[in-house]
C-alpha cells in the first residue's frame, strides 16, 4: 500500500487507507450467496435480486439471470473503487468549506413527470436526504425536498429527483449531491432548443436550463443528466423526429457542460397508455446511436389516476432506477 503524508507530517492520509467497511461488506455478501448456493442447491443467479436493480428484466420465474447478476456485482465494484480512489479521481469537483467531501451536480430535465406530479402527503413533505441539496428558483442551494421543481407551483408534487439524489448519496458516502431542477411540464421536445419559448409557463426551457447549469457549475462539476419527457411528442409525426432531436439535445448539453462523455440517463414513458409506445420505441434506439446513454424501464410503474402522471410511490421508485442507471454509466 502506498503511504502518503499530510502536509509532511508522515501520517497516512485517511483518503488512501483501505476501504475496510466496503471490503468486509463485499466479502460478506459473496459468502452469503455462496452459502445460499450450498444450502438450497440453487446457483447465486437464481436468488432474487435487490430492489435498486428492479428496472432490470426478470426471468419468467422471477429470478435474476446471469446478466443482471453481473450488473449487480459491477455496481458493487464501482462503489468499492470509488471509495478507495485517490483525491481527484472521482471528478474534479470543487470543495466547499464546512462540508465533507466533494460536490456532484446533476441536471433533472424533461416535462411534468420529471418535475413531479405525485400527490404530496405528509409522508412525502417531511422527507429529507442527508447531503442532498437542490438549486432553488433563486439559484440558491437549499436542502432538497418535495417538490423539487417550481415550473407550475400549483400542481408540483412528488417526482423522481429526490430519491435519485438520495440513492447516489448512499453510494458516494462522502460527497454532497446537488440537484438542479430544470423540467417544465407540458413541453414537447421542440421546446428544448435554444431560443424556444413555452407560452404556458412563459419560460425558455432550454435557455433557462443552461443558465442554471452555469450557476450550478460554480459549486461543482456536472456529473450527469436524467431526462424524462415525451408525452407531448407521442404522436406519429413528432415521434419520427424524436430520436434526432434528443440526440441533438444531448450533444448541446454535453458541450455546455464541457464533457463529451457526460452520462445521460433517459426514462421510458409510462406503459399505461398505448400511444406512449411511439416514443418508447425511439428511446430504445438511443444507446445504440449515442454513447454514454442508458434507458431505464418504467415497467410496473403506475399513474395516479389520470393515465398521465406517475403516482408518488412510482415516481420515488423511478428515481432509484435512474440512480442505478447513472451508476452503470459512470462505471464505463
Amino acid at each position: 500500500m502506498t503511504r502518503t503524508s499530510c502536509n509532511g507530517c508522515g501520517r497516512l492520509n485517511k483518503r488512501h487507507r483501505p476501504p475496510f467497511f466496503a471490503i468486509v461488506s463485499l466479502t460478506f455478501l459473496y459468502a452469503r450467496l455462496h452459502t445460499q448456493t450450498l444450502a438450497t442447491g440453487k446457483s447465486a443467479c437464481e436468488h432474487r435480486y435487490p430492489d435498486f436493480l428492479y428496472f432490470m428484466p426478470l426471468k419468467s420465474n422471477g429470478y435474476m439471470n446471469n446478466v443482471v447478476l453481473r450488473r449487480y456485482w459491477s455496481i458493487l465494484l464501482v462503489s468499492l473503487l470509488l471509495s478507495c480512489s485517490p483525491p481527484g479521481r472521482t471528478g474534479s469537483v470543487q470543495k466547499e468549506k464546512g462540508r465533507p467531501g466533494n460536490y456532484q451536480v446533476y441536471l433533472l430535465m424533461g416535462q411534468s413527470n420529471m418535475a413531479g406530479r405525485g400527490i404530496l402527503t405528509g409522508e412525502y413533505t417531511g422527507i429529507r436526504a442527508e447531503r442532498v441539496l437542490m438549486l432553488d428558483r433563486e439559484n440558491e442551494w437549499v436542502p432538497a425536498r418535495h417538490p423539487l421543481h417550481f415550473d407550475k407551483p400549483k400542481v408540483a408534487g412528488v417526482g423522481p429527483g429526490l430519491s435519485f439524489g438520495a440513492a447516489l448519496a448512499k453510494v458516494y458516502s462522502k460527497d454532497t449531491i446537488g440537484l438542479v431542477p430544470c423540467a417544465v411540464g407540458g413541453t414537447a421536445i421542440s421546446k428544448w432548443e435554444p431560443g424556444a419559448f413555452d407560452e404556458v409557463t412563459r419560460t425558455h426551457p432550454y435557455d433557462d436550463a443552461i443558465l442554471r447549469l452555469k450557476a450550478a457549475r460554480k459549486r461543482g462539476v456536472i456529473k450527469g443528466v436524467i431526462w424524462l419527457q415525451g408525452e407531448g411528442d407521442s404522436n406519429p409525426v413528432s415521434a419520427k423526429k424524436y430520436l434526432a432531436r434528443l440526440t441533438a439535445l444531448i450533444e448541446r448539453i454535453r458541450k455546455e457542460a464541457g464533457d463529451p462523455e457526460l452520462p445521460f440517463v433517459v426514462g421510458e414513458l409510462g406503459r399505461y397508455r398505448t400511444q406512449y409506445r411511439l416514443v418508447n420505441e425511439q428511446l430504445a434506439l438511443l444507446p445504440k446511436t449515442v454513447p454514454f446513454t442508458l434507458v431505464v424501464s418504467s415497467e410496473g410503474l403506475v399513474h395516479k389516476g389520470d393515465t398521465t402522471h406517475f403516482d408518488s410511490p412510482s415516481a420515488t421508485e423511478y428515481g432509484r432506477r435512474f440512480a442505478a442507471g447513472m451508476l452503470l454509466l459512470q462505471k464505463r
